[in-house]
């Protein structure tokens, strides 16, 4: 087992420890949004897709089984129902190129939101942050934390900000603007460890396949 394996593996152990938040409105809808809580792993960006359906996106590696549900404090609010075309494969699951997965949403039980927990808004998509800018992220455990970026390769983007298990699955934001998903922390990449993949490569994938989540878009 390499070493990333070994601290992806880490993250879920210690994450399972983490008991999820849920917001409630008096209608007893669940608010879903960027950084909320699903358990082991953070919700990136909730939306609409090209087919009508309420989709969240979070890491893959946060989806056990395929069309497993997804609870947000012990309520359910969905399930898994798309993922990375290269999932299941070995290569998927230390590779941050393609982390991802759609949860389709129950608009019968959820109030979807553009704010993070903390108030920050995360309501368009930019593909490709530049070079050196400010690249912040919500998850559970640390919350609102920045760092610079440092490096892409191809789909993965990398820099180096506070990130611990839990995290996984949460937004990555220039401004508003979402532009990847907590993904994983490669210790060999000393100089930019933390990694999230692109929603660049995300959309594409998932137009691609052509099934729930393509042509994700924001909540405006």
């Amino acid at each position: 087992m390499n070493l990333e394996k070994s601290i992806s593996a880490a993250f879920c152990a210690l994450g399972l420890a983490i008991l999820p938040a849920v917001q409630a409105q008096a209608d007893d809808h669940v608010v879903v949004g960027p950084g909320t809580s699903i358990g082991t792993c953070t919700i990136a960006s909730v939306g609409t897709d090209n087919h009508g359906n309420l989709v969240a996106l979070t890491a893959g590696h946060c989806m056990r089984v395929p069309h497993e549900g997804v609870s947000v404090g012990g309520r359910q609010v969905g399930n898994f129902a798309a993922w990375s075309s290269t999932w299941p494969s070995e290569l998927f699951r230390e590779d941050a190129q393609l982390d991802y997965a759609v949860i389709k949403l129950d608009p019968k039980v959820v109030t979807p939101t553009n704010l993070t927990p903390e108030g920050h808004r995360v309501d368009r998509i930019t593909p490709y942050p530049d070079p050196r800018q400010l690249l912040c992220k919500y998850g559970q455990v640390t919350e609102h934390t920045c760092g610079k970026v440092l490096e892409r390769d191809r789909n993965a983007v990398r820099s180096w900000q506070l990130v611990f298990p839990g995290d996984s699955g949460g937004p990555a934001y220039v401004g508003s603007a979402l532009v990847g998903i907590a993904s994983s922390i490669n210790l060999l990449r000393v100089w930019a460890p933390v990694q999230f993949t692109g929603i660049g490569g995300v959309l594409a994938d998932l137009a691609a396949q052509g099934g729930v989540g393509a042509g994700f878009t924001p909540i405006r």
